[in-house]
């Protein structure tokens, strides 16, 4: 058994020498080291390598400081305040004339009238030049020449001479129109007057009618020097048209006027009278015709024109024809009786407009009325229903306002006068029922506005 060990031990010396040999080294040899052989083989334990996993360094890698960005600081921006921009107003062109005054001839002592037109114009100024052209005066100078002549209108279009004397005789006329862009002038027409003539005495002092329908009556009054005349024209059971004029008949039997005035009169229930003037400067002639005794009549003023020929005839009264009795309209403030009176079925508005009290019916027959008093205490506003009577025959108000227009209100047409912005008349249709509503009669810019006659119309039936 020794034996045996020595054996191996000497082999394994042999592989150990053998091994250092290999290496090719030439340093010294190591020291030979005994190594116990060993008793048995380890059984080997398989190692398993995990998978790789990153190492993590611990050291910290050091991240680069940033400086800190500089806020800068804002510094106000100064935008200069921008110089505004004169655009000079464009300078309007002259006015346009549109219409020239034409020549007219005249008796001493009478009337005339010259007009003119124009475009683009702020103001007029007639002007009268001498026969001979060397003086040019405006209207407001000529009673320095001709005191006893008038004149109206001198910075309109049309101009009115009354009481035009003798020495008038060939002086021009025309009417300069004048803007910020300059002037212009209209040409020139010659004023002729002619000596007066004795008037022709007709002996036509009365009254006529109208020789068709007898709608329109005529009352002549004064003496062959200066008639005064007056035309009534009928329209409605309370309401006339009047043209009054002044003027002479001369020798051929005409009649030229350029005085006259137009009025619209209407009548209360208790037959009293309110007139409004319509326009005044009007213009016209009557022509009498001794075969047939009839004289005519025509107005020039009128856009459609107005003419009648009448005959002699009674004297015309001063309320129209077939006015309504004084006790057909009775006044209550008992709903249920005004509707009994008149036979028309009436439900009176719910609500008013801010300011409006009731305050009586009245009714005739065929029509009922309630009327509404305001904060002062008048009679302020007037409604009315009929199934008969309709338009202006049922409001009473023939007054002439400056707008006429329509509304609609749901789905129901409302004719209005007024302003234009307020009414004073609303005339309202619907079906076999009509309405009026009329409010401060003839006063424009106190009537109802839309919202208030809606408020109305709602509540009515």
């Amino acid at each position: 058994m020794n034996k045996t060990r020595i054996i191996t031990a000497v082999v394994l010396a042999l592989l150990l020498l053998a091994g250092c040999g290999s290496r090719g080294g030439s340093g010294p040899e190591p020291e030979e080291t005994s190594t116990p052989a060993p008793t048995a083989a380890p059984t080997a334990t398989p190692t398993v390598t995990p998978s790789a996993t990153p190492a993590v360094s611990t050291t910290a890698t050091p991240v680069p400081t940033l400086a800190p960005t500089a806020t800068p600081t804002l510094v106000p921006t100064f935008t200069p305040t921008a110089v505004p921009t004169f655009t000079p107003t464009p300078v309007p062109d002259p006015p346009f004339v549109t219409k020239h005054p034409v020549s007219v001839t005249v008796q001493e002592g009478g009337s005339c009238q010259f007009e003119a037109g124009y475009v683009n114009a702020i103001w007029a100024v007639w002007h009268f030049v001498s026969p001979d052209g060397q003086t040019d005066i405006t209207y407001e100078q000529i009673g320095q020449r001709f005191p006893t002549m008038q004149v109206a209108n001198g910075m309109y279009s049309t101009m009115q001479l009354s009481n035009i004397p003798i020495g008038a005789n060939g002086w021009k006329v025309y009417c300069r129109y004048t803007n910020n862009g300059g002037s212009s002038d209209t040409r020139s027409a010659v004023l002729t007057v002619t000596e007066r003539a004795a008037p022709a005495d007709f002996g036509l002092a009365g009254d006529y009618m109208d020789s068709v329908g007898q709608r329109a009556s005529m009352r002549i009054s004064g003496s062959a020097t200066l008639y005064s005349v007056t035309i009534r024209w009928g329209n409605s059971y309370n309401e006339t048209t009047e043209w009054t004029f002044s003027g002479s008949f001369d020798s051929t039997g005409v009649l030229r006027y350029y005085d006259g005035v137009k009025s619209n009169v209407t009548y209360d229930a208790y037959g009293n009278p309110g007139s409004v003037i319509q326009y005044t400067g009007g213009t016209g002639s009557l022509i009498y015709f001794p075969a047939t005794g009839t004289i005519s009549w025509e107005d020039n003023r009128e856009s459609a024109g107005a003419s009648c020929r009448f005959v002699r005839g009674p004297a015309p009264t001063a309320v129209p024809t077939n006015p309504p009795a004084v006790n057909e309209w009775v006044d209550t403030t008992d709903l249920n009786a005004a509707i009994y009176n008149c036979g028309v079925d009436f439900g009176p508005p719910v609500a008013l407009p801010e300011g409006y009290y009731p305050e009586t019916y009245s009714s005739r027959p065929g029509i009922i009325e309630a009327r509404y008093s305001d904060s002062g205490g008048s009679r302020a506003l007037v409604i009315r229903k009929s199934e008969t009577v309709s338009g202006d025959a049922l409001s009473g108000d023939y007054n002439a306002y400056s707008h006429y227009w329509d509304i609609v209100l749901k789905g129901v047409t409302v004719h209005c006068k007024g302003d234009g912005n307020t009414a004073n008349v609303a005339l309202i249709d619907a079906g076999i029922s009509h309405y009026s509503i009329v409010c401060h009669p003839g006063q424009e810019g106190r009537g109802l506005t839309p919202d208030e006659i809606n408020t109305l119309v709602n509540g009515m039936q």
